[in-house]
């Protein structure tokens, strides 16, 4: 992806068998791959990837820093009929990522509650689902370089690149890190929803940032609530444990007491 240009032969080959299967269309620049998705519901299975977003997303619809240098790609799936997603869906991808990372020779790859991938506490990378009536996007964005990213961020939201989790001789191309996480994603959208709590039940306490931490939560009514993280259930929500006992965290804001990452 030097230069803005991005190999589509490299993403495709490392697509591996999704490669003949599904659309990919690549942008040197683009609001956001997931927003392209929704408002161009693709036919078959299709992989978007961009250079730089203009208006890249998070959760709750905060902006995602996206300069040019970083991975930002969605994998859209066109809905035929009224479809659920499992609200533990962003926790499989997530595990899926970071065994992918590891496997690459990344270190200290973590899932973060609810769709982050971190590592020592700084934030590698964010995964973003969405569906509208038509379709059903993953999106993901992960950083390269930690430099090209603001440099005032705040104590609990430093991040890091890929870069500085592997060496120069174990560094793949973009283009090949990007096809090969595309892939897992792919993956995992091919699990029966039958599967996804026995896959969460059987993998998560390998790589679940949050695990004995003190943690406070930020609930979307703004309150916020303190206890230990003590893994998740087998829908995807977080158990806290409090004085009062265990409370179980559908949706929130992640912050490790003492420092460390926040989710957003």
């Amino acid at each position: 992806m030097q230069s803005m240009r991005i190999n589509d032969d490299a993403v495709r080959e490392a697509l591996g068998p999704y490669a003949t299967t599904i659309t990919l269309k690549t942008f040197s620049q683009i609001e956001s791959t997931n927003q392209w998705l929704c408002d161009h519901p693709p036919a078959t299975t299709s992989v978007v990837l961009a250079a730089t977003q203009t208006a890249g997303r998070g959760r709750r619809g905060r902006k995602w820093q996206s300069p040019a240098g970083g991975i930002y790609f969605s994998v859209g799936q066109r809905i035929i009929e009224t479809r659920f997603t499992p609200p533990a869906l962003s926790l499989l991808i997530g595990i899926t990522l970071a065994d992918a990372l590891t496997t690459m020779g990344a270190a200290n790859v973590l899932v973060k509650w609810p769709n982050d991938l971190v590592v020592s506490g700084q934030k590698l990378a964010g995964i973003l689902v969405e569906q509208t009536s038509t379709v059903l996007v993953v999106g993901i964005g992960l950083n390269w370089q930690s430099e090209t990213l603001a440099a005032n961020l705040p104590e609990d939201r430093q991040a890091i690149g890929l870069c500085e989790c592997l060496s120069a001789e174990l560094l793949p191309s973009k283009e090949a890190v990007c096809g090969t996480l595309a892939k897992r994603v792919l993956d995992t959208l091919t699990l029966p929803a039958a599967q996804f709590e026995r896959f969460l039940g059987i993998h998560w306490s390998r790589w679940d940032a949050l695990a004995n931490k003190m943690i406070t939560i930020e609930r979307s009514d703004d309150t916020l609530i303190e206890g230990q993280g003590a893994g998740v259930t087998e829908q995807g929500a977080l158990r806290l444990l409090t004085r009062e006992g265990t409370v179980e965290i559908h949706s929130g804001e992640a912050r490790v007491r003492g420092g460390g990452e926040y989710a957003y």
